[in-house]
């Protein structure tokens, strides 16, 4: 028979569990409007998962109930890199400097659309499809060389041509990362 606080511990990890994925997810959704490398929020991020591993890995054996030391280090490396990653990134648009907002014009490069398969629901566990959407994506190119990817309404999209320019508001970050602001 179970203990009387496993269930609890249980709802708590997944609540933990939940939580550093949704911070995640908000990362990366900021990432989308920051004019960086891939890497460069990784490092920190990964440093911070690294450095507080030996600390608190043997403080997660009280959650997990698990005396492997792996599982928990897993489990404590993939909360505080989605805490870091996601505080890291978010400061650094949040807190962004407005009196360094400045209008770059950028060149579209390129216009694509991508196709995403719709699903409807038939019963309570299946899913099937159910035709297709598409979405709108233009690349841009800045003056000094770095291009980004964003998604625009098909309205605009119809009216964008390639090699165009667009106005982009960009703002410098609290840690220099420069950030789109719409």
């Amino acid at each position: 028979m179970a203990k009387s606080g496993s269930n609890w511990r249980t709802i708590v990890l997944v609540v933990v569990l939940f939580i550093s994925f949704v911070m995640f997810g908000f990362g990366l959704a900021i990432y989308g409007n920051t004019l960086t490398k891939w890497w460069i929020p990784v490092v920190p991020a990964l440093t911070f998962a690294a450095v507080t591993t030996p600390l608190f890995v043997k403080r997660w054996r009280g959650l997990t109930e698990s005396r492997s030391s792996i599982y928990n280090a897993a489990c404590h490396i993939f909360t505080a890199f989605s805490v870091a990653y996601f505080l890291f990134l978010g400061c650094n648009y949040f807190f962004a400097d407005d009196s360094t907002l400045v209008v770059e014009k950028t060149e579209v490069v390129k216009k694509y659309s991508k196709t995403h398969t719709r699903y409807r629901r038939v019963s309570r566990n299946r899913r099937v499809p159910d035709g297709h959407y598409f979405t709108y994506h233009i690349l841009l190119r800045f003056s000094d060389g770095r291009e980004k990817e964003q998604e625009v309404k098909l309205q605009s999209y119809n009216r964008i041509r390639t090699g165009s320019t667009r106005d982009v508001k960009v703002e410098n970050g609290l840690f220099g990362l420069a950030v789109i602001k719409h």
